[in-house]
């Protein structure tokens, strides 16, 4: 059964190659630290739908919990789709569906033109049979009233999670934390001691204007939905950290063409990167120097013992894992997915020690 109260980092991952690959090779020990959202779709090079959920599951490993979402991309969402997300009884395709699989928690499913009583039964009969639910808060001027209403009905508001999501937020920052304070504040002026993830991303599209030299070359990029998440807790609005694993929120269908070397370091506040515009014709010797100089920027990256960064010394000594952004992608993810996590438990141990004090 989880246990929410023994985790302070929940990432959402969609069900793509890459950042599956990412979470998969994430050690045992930092995979128990995480229970993550899975948003399942259909995306290029996907497995086909009825693959991504066990594939998701096999990723973060047998007995261990996740959360269960669909995507509302249309151009991502499969036909099966209309039936799962149809509100019909309370939403018993979805539930039977996702009922399948011992250790999913469901998110509630919440669809234009549905009634709130189709929300609250839907989410009553998720408690009933799974304990643990979820909630994802996409849109909440229209979204929010439902959701209130229906973890108030729960036999226990502590069995569900409330997920605010704001999706992307570089540029809109001020925006985005008007918007989670005022969510915060409407869901705990209702439930207390309602648990809430504030959910976001700010990797960018395009990482070239993050560039620091005239070539395009290298650069770091903040991760705002850390600073978010710190503001929101000076404020005092109590609330759990959630990303998007340092990918884009949005993602639109890839085209042909030439692709440029690059690979990302993340760390707990940065994404650093290094990419190489002109051997895009010769990406094993891109990979190798762009790999190369981050061990040199960042001598850490040495001694770390993740996945993604072993990746990274491989390709330093001319052995890269890959050739196409994919397998980097899945690199960057299972850094960014080591680092926070070890950030949380620092965060954590160091309020265990405030406290004590």
């Amino acid at each position: 059964m989880a246990d929410f109260d023994n985790h302070a980092y929940f990432p959402t991952l969609m069900s793509r190659v890459a950042e599956i690959q990412g979470l998969r090779e994430l050690s045992d020990a930092r995979k128990e630290r995480i229970i993550p959202l899975f948003t399942l779709g259909r995306w290029h090079n996907a497995p086909e739908f009825e693959r991504a959920i066990q594939n998701c599951s096999a990723a973060i490993g047998e007995g261990r919990p996740y959360f269960a979402d669909l995507t509302r991309e249309a151009q991502h969402a499969p036909d099966v789709f209309g039936q799962l997300l149809s509100p019909d009884n309370n939403f018993n395709a979805w539930r039977d569906y996702i009922g399948r699989f011992d250790d999913a928690i469901p998110v509630v499913q919440i669809v234009p033109d549905v009634t709130r009583r189709q929300i609250f039964r839907q989410a009553q009969l998720i408690e009933r049979r799974h304990e643990k639910l979820a909630f994802r808060v996409r849109n909440p001027g229209q979204e929010l009233p439902l959701v209130i209403n229906a973890l108030s009905a729960l036999d226990d508001p502590d069995n569900a999670i409330v997920f605010i999501d704001l999706k992307y937020v570089r540029g809109i920052e001020r925006d985005a934390a008007a918007v989670a304070t005022d969510a915060i504040d409407r869901i705990r002026a209702e439930v207390a001691s309602a648990r809430i993830v504030v959910l976001s991303s700010s990797f960018p599209a395009y990482l070239g204007t993050f560039a620091e030299d005239e070539g395009e070359t290298r650069g770091s990029i903040e991760i705002l939905e850390r600073q978010l998440h710190a503001q929101l807790i000076d404020d005092g609005r109590e609330c759990l950290y959630g990303d998007y694993a340092s990918i884009h929120p949005i993602i639109r269908r890839g085209g042909g063409g030439t692709f440029i070397p690059r690979i990302d370091a993340p760390h707990a506040f940065t994404w650093n990167f290094e990419r190489r515009p002109e051997l895009s014709e010769q990406r094993r010797e891109g990979y190798q120097e762009c790999a190369t100089a981050l061990l040199s920027r960042y001598p850490e990256l040495n001694g770390n013992d993740c996945w993604g960064a072993a990746m990274i010394r491989q390709a330093a000594v001319g052995d890269p894992h890959g050739l196409a952004p994919s397998p980097w992608i899945a690199a960057r993810v299972n850094i960014h997915l080591s680092r926070q996590i070890d950030y949380a438990d620092e965060a954590r141990d160091d309020e265990d020690w405030e406290d004590l004090l």
